[in-house]
């Protein structure tokens, strides 16, 4: 639970597939009670992983407002990653769909903004949007992204309407 509270992806797919190996072998001498414990621990992993993409989809809706908790995510999936423990593929491939997911988000979100901006000549909202993302990206989410994959370039692409 604590791993869960705190977002560390590596402790819970050590933990999670530790209790399912363990609980397969000893089914046998668990109670309904220790059945019910496992199966709700089984439950809250699958749920804190699932909940990645939901809290991607939240950040950039909000304008890429801050959010810590995407902070936390991305560092922990990436360590999970990156650990040669053969329990975590899982993880592997979630940390992978994760920077795919927020990369092509972030070039949508983009596309609406420049779309605006052509379409009205208004740079209000997109500025602002682009300043909080620019932001985030220095606090560290870009080394989460597949910067590659990126349709522009954020400092440059604001300079350029702060410009006009």
């Amino acid at each position: 639970l604590t791993s869960l509270n705190k977002m560390n992806f590596e402790g819970m797919g050590v933990s999670h597939r530790s209790v399912v190996l363990l609980s397969s072998q000893m089914e046998v001498h668990l109670t309904s009670l220790n059945k019910r414990s496992v199966k709700d621990l089984r439950k809250q992993f699958d749920r804190a992983v699932n909940s990645v993409t939901r809290l991607l989809d939240r950040f950039v809706q909000s304008g890429f407002q801050e959010d810590a908790k995407l902070h936390q995510i991305f560092p922990s999936l990436q360590k999970a990653s990156e650990s040669v423990n053969p329990e975590l593929p899982k993880l592997s491939k979630t940390y992978e769909k994760s920077q795919k997911e927020l990369t092509e988000k972030i070039n949508k979100a983009f596309n609406i903004c420049n779309d605006i901006v052509s379409q009205s000549n208004c740079y209000y909202q997109p500025i602002e949007m682009l300043t909080a993302l620019d932001r985030q990206l220095k606090r560290g989410l870009k080394n989460h992204l597949l910067t590659s994959e990126l349709s522009f370039d954020c400092e440059a692409k604001l300079q350029e309407w702060r410009e006009e």
